[in-house]
């Protein structure tokens, strides 16, 4: 059976290092699930800082910062569907564990929405560029008894864009870096960047 993700790069899913076609590996309608584990750099800018309390609230991210933040993630199938399920687990020295989550959606070549809690959700262009994945902001979508429902490219001036990249670090291991950013903000209003090693794919159709 071939990968959800196959889809979404298409004729460049062959070439991707193993690493990165092991976090891709969960195949449609099955409960498939790979294990990462790694670490995080997690920065907050002044602005994010004073609305942490609305990122938690919506399930949004992560709503602190840290470095070397030990993190777990599972990137499940669901038996019942063509999404992937993007299960992240945050355990920050001196704080409560931090679990965010998301859906990812293959909706055409090189194109992935991803839906967070509430229904709202970005649209994301996935590309390989010299071995690297890079994904980048396409807008932001809503989701209405199924239906997928682009809004207003307006919306970047009021939320930001967002992208972020993978790349092979070894046949086990990847680098990724994600980030929030504004028009009108120096910097990243949210990022994070680390490495995760792939320690178990579990294919369970």
């Amino acid at each position: 059976m071939t990968p959800i993700f196959a889809k979404a790069f298409g004729d460049q899913w062959d070439a991707l290092p193993p690493p990165i076609k092991a976090h891709y590996a969960n195949r449609p309608f099955t409960r498939d699930v790979v294990t990462h584990e790694g670490a995080l750099d997690i920065t907050l800018s002044p602005v994010m800082r004073r609305f942490s309390w609305l990122l938690k609230l919506g399930g949004l991210l992560v709503p602190f910062e840290g470095k070397a933040v030990p993190v777990t993630v599972y990137t499940r199938s669901d038996a019942k569907s063509d999404s992937y399920l993007f299960e992240r687990h945050f355990f920050p020295p001196g704080r409560p564990p931090h679990i965010f989550t998301s859906e990812l959606v293959v909706t055409g070549p090189h194109e992935v929405i991803e839906y967070f809690r509430f229904g709202g959700g970005w649209k994301a262009d996935y590309s390989v560029e010299n071995g690297k994945v890079v994904i980048s902001h396409k807008g932001f979508t809503w989701r209405l008894f199924g239906h997928h429902i682009p809004l207003p490219g307006l919306l970047k001036y009021l939320f930001g864009t967002g992208g972020a990249w993978e790349a092979a670090v070894d046949e086990n291991s990847f680098a990724m870096q994600t980030a929030l950013t504004h028009a009108l903000h120096t910097g990243p209003l949210i990022g994070y960047a680390g490495t995760f090693r792939i320690t178990q794919v579990k294919l369970d159709g």
